[in-house]
This record gives structure tokens, C-alpha cells and sequence, in this order.
């Protein structure tokens, strides 16, 4: 059960939008200015705009290399002052929908098999912490609290896991997501994401 929200928000909100005033209501009622879609890698918002960036679920959908634009363009636009929070589901999701399969399943296959299993239309990266935490920091920001999600070690340990995960170690393997807290760092590393 949820506590009291804090003062001054609401559970349920003095509005409701209409869908077919989508945008219009959300910046009338809210200030909220709805973007979609667009383009993250090319902002047209001046330096140090954004106070709280944040996305949940979404990143494992995205190639690396645009993550890497993509989060070059959020430093640029984050305030020295300000935060990014992003939860990241690291797991298989066809196992959401099939219950043959479990949240490992992907983990199975190389990258050229993969390819076959992977339409853009449900593009999934496979990435683990480790190119993540790797990414932030190339990219200019400081972790400041990562919580991951564990999978069954059961499973995992049941898993055939492809070659081209062997350099990661069973617990990171294990991870099914993480929730990260970061902010800018006073430091950018190199810019080569693979």
C-alpha cells in the first residue's frame, strides 16, 4: 500500500487529459510540452536546460551507438544541478509473452543468431550493467546509486549461454534490470561505445 503523498501532490490529478487533445491539455493543464516522437541525438534546447531527465524501459531498446549520441546530447542539455534517473530491463521480453521460455533465453544466442530473432520493431540490445555504467561515464556522469534487479539463479545457472557473454561474470549476468541515479561529472571520458 502506497504511504500519503508529500504536500502538495495529488493522487489523482485536478485534470484529466483528453486523447484527442493530447498535447494541447498536457501543456495547458501540466506545462508539459509532448515531443514524441523525436529525435533524443539532436535537442532543441539550449545548455543546461533539463533539471531531471529520466526513462523507464526504454534504453534497452536502442542500438548502442545512439545510446552513446543520445546521452552526449543529455549531458549537454542536463544542468550542472540536476539528475537522470533510468530504470533499464535488462531481460529477455519475449519471455513476458511466452511462457516456454525464461528471461535468460536471449543470452543463448550469438550475435549473428540474434540478429534473425531481433525485428526492429522490438529491437533489444542485450546489454548489462557493465556497458552501462561504462556508457555514463564516457559520457560525462557520475553514478550516484545503481539498485539492480536480480533473475533466479536456478535459471541462470540451467542457461546455455552464448560465447559472446563470457566475459561478463554470473552475477552480472544475473541481473535482470537496474535503476540508476546519475548527474554530471566534472570528467568526460573517451567516446567509443561498441
Amino acid at each position: 500500500m502506497q504511504g500519503d503523498p508529500p504536500a502538495g501532490a495529488l493522487r489523482i490529478p485536478k485534470r484529466i487529459v483528453s486523447e484527442a487533445r493530447l498535447e494541447r491539455d498536457l501543456e495547458d493543464y501540466y506545462g508539459i510540452s509532448y515531443l514524441a516522437p523525436f529525435d533524443a541525438r539532436h535537442l532543441p534546447m539550449a545548455n543546461d536546460t533539463f533539471k531531471l531527465i529520466v526513462t523507464t524501459n526504454t534504453l534497452e531498446h536502442i542500438p548502442g551507438n545512439t545510446l552513446h549520441e543520445i546521452f552526449t546530447e543529455c549531458h549537454r542539455v542536463l544542468s550542472p544541478q540536476g539528475y537522470m534517473s533510468h530504470s533499464i530491463d535488462y531481460s529477455d521480453h519475449y519471455a513476458n509473452a511466452d511462457p516456454s521460455i525464461d528471461h535468460f533465453n536471449y543470452l543463448r544466442f550469438d550475435d549473428e543468431q540474434w540478429r534473425k530473432f531481433n525485428p526492429d520493431i522490438h529491437f533489444q540490445n542485450r546489454f548489462r550493467a557493465p556497458f552501462y555504467n561504462d556508457l555514463f561515464q564516457k559520457c560525462g556522469f557520475e553514478i550516484i546509486e545503481y539498485i539492480p534487479h536480480m533473475g533466479q539463479r536456478e535459471l541462470l545457472r540451467k542457461a546455455t549461454l552464448s560465447e559472446c557473454f563470457s566475459h561478463l561474470s554470473f552475477e552480472e549476468l544475473l541481473e535482470l534490470g537496474g535503476n540508476y541515479l546519475l548527474r554530471k561529472s566534472a570528467r568526460i571520458g573517451p567516446a567509443t561505445v561498441s
